[in-house]
């Protein structure tokens, strides 16, 4: 069985920062409705939670590939959801569109609180998206690898579009299959009828890639894998 006394120092930190953002996130928009009353920006802690779906699966399945050494069909279908899952992490960035001076906190306030929100957020997805890279890097060589983070960060962008912009969620693909795969059909049949959907996701793709490219850069591979965290007992 795994156990969390293996984690290394730098993860133990890297969880640490992680956990600190998400508290001061949650305390931010916490204090902020005890002090007008009102539920403006509580619904960026549901995004916040959504944002570490991508983590926690990213870190179940990279696991149990570490268990079995394969990519199973239960691993690919876990990956299936992770993806689901994903632009959830780079969507909340899009949520400074809400930033206005409407009531009594200072605008700076909420800035410095959506921001935490983001990066929180951002940075949940971009450390399962190594996890999931380094799997693929294992199973098909480094630039498979790549290959399947640039595909991941390209279809989160589009997602991020759809989300933002068209108002589908991760769980319409449940519930309302047949509109969002027509809707998405409809943009991918017909482009240049659709010029910001195309400017969007491709600008939101190179921020986030050259976001990702950095950290990768920065990162060593006690960040890069979760096999930091844990220590597997030998028989």
């Amino acid at each position: 069985m795994p156990s969390l006394k293996g984690m290394s120092k730098k993860s133990k930190n890297l969880t640490i920062v992680l956990l600190l953002f998400s508290t001061l996130s949650l305390a931010m928009s916490l204090g902020r409705y005890g002090y007008v009353g009102n539920m403006r920006y509580l619904f960026l802690n549901w995004n916040l939670f959504l944002a570490w779906i991508p983590l926690f699966l990213g870190f179940l399945i990279y696991l149990r590939f570490q268990a079995t050494k394969r990519l199973s069909h239960l691993l690919v279908v876990a990956s299936l959801v992770w993806l689901l899952f994903f632009p959830n992490t780079s969507y909340v960035l899009t949520d400074l569109i809400h930033l206005r001076q409407k009531d009594l906190v200072p605008i700076w306030f909420d800035l410095i609180m959506i921001l935490s929100f983001s990066v929180t957020s951002l940075y949940l997805g971009i450390i399962s998206l190594l996890w999931m890279q380094e799997i693929i890097t294992i199973v098909k060589g480094k630039i498979w690898g790549w290959i399947f983070s640039i595909v991941i960060l390209s279809l989160s962008s589009f997602g991020v579009y759809l989300g933002r912009f068209e108002r589908w969620n991760s769980w319409d693909i449940l519930t309302s299959p047949q509109g969002i795969f027509l809707d998405i059909f409809e943009r991918i049949k017909n482009p240049l009828t659709h010029p910001g959907t195309i400017g969007f996701t491709v600008s939101f793709f190179i921020f986030s890639f050259l976001i990702y490219v950095f950290t990768y850069i920065l990162s060593g591979p006690q960040v890069k894998t979760p096999q930091s965290y844990v220590r597997v007992r030998r028989k």
